[in-house]
């Protein structure tokens, strides 16, 4: 009785360790965490310039080659959305730099021709918009 209690010991054992050997061997194929979005644009403009497939992405970066045909597919996307809209955003432009030049004016007018200087405002703007 004694030596089938060693026995089973001895066979849970080694149950236990292949467990754990299997559990840690990677199954399959391990790919890299995706890239930020502007390494995935990168990629996209790559792709639809010719210069690489997204096989070669995938396979040379370790990238899921699903994912890489999926960053191509929203960058073309995000590029006719764009286009698309590229007068919505031309008006846009077109509002600010009129609310700049007016701000400027004002500026001008009541703080006098040094107002960046004297306000600081060279040192906070955040874009450093300058006149041209």
């Amino acid at each position: 009785m004694e030596a089938n209690k060693d026995t089973l010991i001895y066979l849970g054992l080694i149950a236990i360790f292949f467990f754990f050997l299997i559990t840690l061997i990677p199954g399959g194929k391990q790919t890299a965490p995706d890239p930020d979005e502007d390494k995935q644009r990168e990629f996209a403009k790559d792709m639809l310039r010719g210069n690489v497939t997204p096989e070669e992405i995938a396979e040379k970066e370790g990238y899921d080659l699903e994912h890489v045909k999926k960053w191509k597919d929203d960058y073309t996307e995000l590029c006719i959305k764009y286009a698309l809209d590229s007068e919505k955003y031309a008006a846009q432009v077109r509002l600010l730099e009129e609310d700049i030049a007016w701000f400027t004016s004002i500026c001008r007018k009541y703080i006098g021709d040094d107002w960046e200087a004297k306000t600081g405002f060279a040192d906070h703007n955040v874009t450093k918009y300058k006149e041209q």
